[in-house]
């Protein structure tokens, strides 16, 4: 895999797994997919997960904010969400 950048995509993983196992590009999606539903899940149900020697991900809720539409300027609303 690639060095550890903070842009790191789905098919960076995909190319990954593929490439270190036996299996298709294809296969490898599948895998990632579930692994991703799986941990979805998870977040879904109880908003924490904590994978040992891994990592923890949490669910975490924006405000509602003001922005500026990049393409005509114009200031928007940004509604809250998670």
């Amino acid at each position: 895999m690639a060095k550890a950048t903070s842009g790191v995509g789905k098919n960076d993983l995909i190319n990954n797994v593929a490439g270190t196992t036996e299996l298709t590009k294809e296969n490898a999606k599948k895998v990632i997919n579930a692994v991703l539903e799986g941990v979805f899940s998870v977040l879904k149900q109880s908003g924490k997960l904590r994978l040992v020697n891994f990592g923890t991900f949490s669910v975490k809720q924006t405000k509602e904010r003001q922005g500026i539409n990049p393409k005509t300027q114009e200031p928007i609303t940004i509604p809250a969400s998670y």
